[in-house]
């Protein structure tokens, strides 16, 4: 099952990617590891030429006395696992900013070993 029959079982729809609103570049590749956030299918076409999810950053938008930032970003470990198994799994640092882009309430920061 590829990556992308495997978000349609679980019925995920991923967003388009975002336009850059500053002078960098969505997402940008070293060797065999890419630093992205929605960017991955974009740029590679399909999800399938991931080969492993390496870290994930997650941003939360709280106030500095929330506690619980970890407990926000699982999701986003818990949906990596479930997409690419044991690849899915990663390093993890889960950390509160005052506010983020449009008042979004999390940003997902990832680094992906490509195939």
């Amino acid at each position: 099952m590829t990556v992308d029959e495997r978000l349609c079982e679980l019925k995920i729809g991923l967003p388009d990617r975002p336009a850059a609103v500053g002078n960098y570049v969505p997402c940008a590749s070293v060797g065999k590891l890419m630093f992205v956030l929605t960017t991955i299918r974009h740029e590679l076409g399909a999800l399938d030429k991931v080969k492993r999810i390496v870290r994930v950053t997650g941003y939360v938008n709280s106030v500095g006395s929330f506690g619980d930032r970890p407990k926000v970003v699982n999701g986003a470990s818990d949906l990596f696992e479930e997409i690419f198994g044991e690849d899915g799994k990663h390093a993890r640092t889960a950390v509160g900013v005052n506010s983020l882009y449009q008042n979004i309430s999390v940003e997902i920061d990832t680094v992906v070993q490509l195939v």
